[in-house]
């Protein structure tokens, strides 16, 4: 993988200078020389697209780093060269080339870095990832990721993920690239690389992502399903669900808690909500309001809908509108 080269880099050989500079890009952390007399050769080069950001860090003598608990993003940090050894709550592990780290945000995070060690550490906003793993399993998350702390890149989703990473690298350090000159490209890259991750890191939703959903449903869930998916703009009720299968709501509700892992209503509200999201996306801000589009998706209290939008994709309806 090419190191990357961006426009905001820094080179310092001063401690706090260097603290100051990566907390900017990541967070307030602690930094300390991890021997008597070395001395600092720290380098760093960074670039943003919406929701993940690319930090090539290196700090040219062996250091400690202890950022605490990262709490609003993930980290994937991938090692061009020597060698990490982290702590990330109860979990252990070291990381060189070919074997990546993905911290909890939840847990405190402790590492320390080789003198020659070289990482290309990508931030991935927690409420993107969160979301688009929403949208993958088609239901909320009824708990936070966990992800197993350390990953092999050599083999398997691991390597398809190193692969993804490699060309988004490449891609952001040309100034002639699509992801320079297109939006869509983008979306479209960070999507991948956080599909890429989940498929490849280990985490407490592993097997929900293996087993699929609504493969597994029975046919009653599917149908469902499909009807919402076509149709959330109706007045759907539970009731109304289940009457249309010609079941009881408690015996459509059991179904979809087995099948799906979630409620007829919610997954309702989440297709509405993602809806929403692409109206507002691709409408221009003197063609529509909020207020219109969330009526015509179903959302007749305003203030739950708002509150709702932004649990879900981390940010107001407006704000959406607006970009």
């Amino acid at each position: 993988m090419m190191r990357l080269e961006g426009s905001e880099s820094f080179a310092s050989t001063d401690l706090d200078f260097t603290r100051d500079a990566v907390a900017r890009s990541l967070c307030p952390h602690h930094l300390s020389l991890a021997r008597r007399g070395g001395r600092l050769d720290a380098r760093m080069a960074s670039r943003r697209l919406r929701n993940i950001a690319f930090n090539d860090i290196s700090y040219g003598d062996d250091v400690c780093v202890e950022p605490g608990e990262l709490d609003s993003f993930y980290v994937v940090q991938v090692p061009f060269s020597g060698r990490a050894w982290l702590r990330c709550g109860a979990q252990e592990t070291d990381t060189r080339p070919g074997r990546a780290s993905v911290p909890t945000p939840t847990e405190p995070l402790s590492m320390r870095w080789s003198a020659d060690c070289a990482q290309l550490v990508l931030r991935i906003e927690r409420p993107a990832l969160d979301a688009h793993l929403r949208d993958i399993l088609g239901h909320a998350l009824p708990r936070p990721v966990l992800f197993d702390l350390g990953l092999d890149m050599l083999s398997g989703h691991g390597r398809t993920l190193y692969d993804g990473i490699a060309l988004a690298v490449s891609e952001l350090s040309r100034n002639d690239g699509m992801v320079a000159q297109s939006r869509l490209a983008v979306t479209t890259l960070e999507q991948g690389l956080m599909t890429g991750l989940l498929l490849a890191a280990r985490s407490n939703y592993s097997e929900m992502l293996e087993r699929g959903a609504p493969a597994g449903s029975s046919r009653m869930v599917s149908d469902v399903v499909d009807l919402i998916e076509s149709h959330p703009e109706w007045a759907h009720t539970v009731a109304t669900l289940a009457r249309d299968q010609g079941v009881s709501a408690r015996s459509l509700e059991r179904a979809f808690r087995r099948h799906l892992g979630t409620s007829p209503a919610l997954h309702l509200r989440t297709v509405r909500l993602r809806r929403v999201n692409d109206e507002l996306r691709a409408s221009a801000p003197d063609t529509v309001t909020v207020t219109q589009v969330a009526r015509y998706w179903g959302f007749v209290n305003l203030g739950r809908f708002a509150r709702f939008y932004r649990e879900y994709f981390g940010e107001s309806p407006s704000q959406t509108l607006r970009r």
